[in-house]
């Protein structure tokens, strides 16, 4: 029954809105530049960390909870892809829908669909930003619902559900493990380190936003150039 309604919403949207080369050159160009695609939504996150109360005044407490909350709730996502049992994407399960043109666009077709570990970086993003800020979290849910999501769901990377149940496990996940007082010490001991190298602070919280924005490629990268070293040396 959830691939029945998975189906039909995917049709749907592609009834609405597909047919148009400049819709689907909009939405390759929303998956594609990750500036436009998760920028605003880094950029809030950095807001909330640096100016809580209207002022310039890092909080390293909350940028430390936040990115322990983000990093475990990205890690079991991809846990959950890995063990669960393996979903094709839409644009390969279900090849009467005529999805759009990926163009140039990197089309992961090795990696289950469900859950969209994408959804869950977004939405552990807003748990993040709802801590400090409910408001701002409601337009980073908003940004990332349309022009994050929407694109995923159009061209055929992820079905309705699978956008569904990233963004419900990255919020929940990244809400639990903030609140956790097995934290405090931690956090603490952050604040100390950027009271006593604010510069280095700085440098890594630039590091921060940068890997946010490009969902964690260039950890990605350096990932898999350790395990092809590794291969290399087996060999």
């Amino acid at each position: 029954m959830l691939q029945n309604f998975d189906l039909a919403v995917s049709r749907a949207v592609l009834d609405a809105f597909g047919g148009s080369k400049g819709f689907d050159w909009v939405m390759r160009l929303l998956i594609e530049v990750d500036l436009l695609r998760m920028g605003p939504i880094v950029a809030l996150m950095l807001f909330v960390w640096v100016m809580p109360k209207g002022r310039v005044e890092a909080r390293p407490e909350v940028v430390f909870r936040s990115m322990a909350g983000i990093f475990v709730a990205t890690l079991l996502s991809r846990i959950l892809q890995n063990f669960l049992p393996a979903r094709p994407r839409p644009r390969l399960g279900a090849e009467t829908l005529p999805f759009a043109d990926l163009g140039h666009l990197i089309f992961l077709d090795d990696w289950s669909s469900f859950p969209s570990d994408t959804a869950t970086l977004v939405f552990a993003m807003v748990a993040a930003i709802w801590v400090v800020s409910r408001r701002l979290a409601v337009v980073a849910a908003i940004w990332g619902t349309f022009v994050v999501c929407f694109p995923r769901l159009y061209l055929g990377y992820h079905y309705l559900s699978d956008m569904l149940a990233g963004a419900l496990f990255g919020a929940l996940a990244a809400a639990v493990v903030q609140g956790l007082p097995l934290l405090r010490w931690p956090a603490s001991l952050a604040r100390r380190w950027t009271e006593r190298y604010p510069a280095i602070a700085v440098v890594m919280l630039l590091i921060l936003g940068y890997e946010l924005m490009s969902s964690f490629r260039s950890v990605m990268q350096v990932r898999d150039a350790l395990r092809e070293t590794l291969h290399a040396l087996r060999a």
